[in-house]
């Protein structure tokens, strides 16, 4: 027996109309680039830097063990649900402060020598922490803000917002780095991490009627037949995936490479894997379904060699 799909969300101001979801999709997408900037700031650009100034890679790899907040993010996402911090709409009320604390982090990198490892780590684990928790938010908003039939597009939106950040966060960074140096650069950053925030007065969810559902709860959801596959994949691929991209920077400047055309490189990969791959999971999501995604990666669905050749 298996448990049956959530319901469709309420409406949060969804009237239908092209416009309505353009809006929508222009909010997500702005909302995923806000938090993915100052992540691929940590996770692409300060590897390398940290490596061309003498920094030893045992120390570059333990570092990547502060990403694991973003794969641990569920154990306080009933919280985030339950609370607000500011008399603003249930979301915002979030996205606003972690966005502000996301860019004063960034800023603080730029106070610092990237050296002074101690200090790096205590404010990269803050900034990890404020990145999860406005995911979180963003996550609950699309969500409730895109009917069944958008959420491909939805997701394919969230890679591609990714994808935009590694462009940003990561490539932008070291090119800037290279001309600028370390505090300019960081202070470039910090700023670009507010200008998403341009978009809050769109999200519209002030007018959302309240909605009749249980109160969130971890035991709940961990009590559901799908969610021990799907904390699987996320812990697994989100701790690989942070291991890798912490380290493929710092390798390569062993390899004489400058950082400008590590930059280059990584964000090559991102506008093509990254961009690619979330174009084919939203048409595997328009043909399968969501849930009948998660069950293929579960059990090793035939769609899936396609997928794992581009990775």
């Amino acid at each position: 027996m298996t448990s049956p799909p959530p319901p469709a969300p309420s409406s949060l101001s969804m009237t239908g109309s092209s416009a309505d979801r353009l809006r929508r999709y222009q909010v997500l997408a702005m909302l995923y680039l806000a938090q993915g900037v100052p992540c691929y700031v940590l996770v692409a650009a300060v590897p390398p830097i940290l490596r061309q100034q003498g920094v030893s890679r045992a120390t570059i790899g333990m570092l990547s063990l502060l990403l694991l907040p973003l794969a641990l993010k569920f154990l306080w996402a009933p919280l985030i649900e339950r609370f607000r911090p500011l008399p603003l709409g249930p979301r915002r009320a979030w996205i606003l402060p972690t966005q502000l604390g996301s860019a004063a982090c960034v800023l603080g990198l730029g106070m610092i020598q990237p050296t002074d490892i101690p200090a790096l780590v205590v404010i990269a684990l803050a900034l990890i922490l404020l990145t999860s928790t406005q995911d979180i938010a963003t996550d609950g908003y699309a969500v409730l803000s895109l009917r069944p039939e958008e959420r491909p597009t939805g997701n394919a939106i969230q890679g591609g917002a990714v994808a935009a950040s590694v462009l940003v966060g990561g490539t932008l960074s070291l090119v800037l780095y290279q001309h600028i140096g370390w505090r300019a650069t960081m202070t470039v950053m910090a700023g670009l991490t507010l200008l998403p925030l341009l978009v809050l007065p769109l999200m519209h969810e002030d007018a959302a009627p309240p909605l009749a559902r249980p109160r969130p709860s971890l035991r709940r959801f961990m009590a559901r037949l799908e969610a021990v596959s799907m904390l699987g994949l996320a812990l697994f691929y989100r701790a690989s995936e942070g291991l890798v991209k912490t380290m493929e920077g710092p390798y390569l400047v062993d390899a004489g490479m400058p950082l400008d055309w590590i930059g280059y490189l990584s964000g090559a990969a991102a506008a093509t894997a990254g961009l690619g791959g979330s174009a084919l999971a939203a048409l595997s999501m328009r043909r399968r379904g969501a849930h009948g995604r998660i069950r293929d990666r579960a059990t090793g669905g035939a769609d899936r060699p396609p997928m794992a050749v581009l990775f």
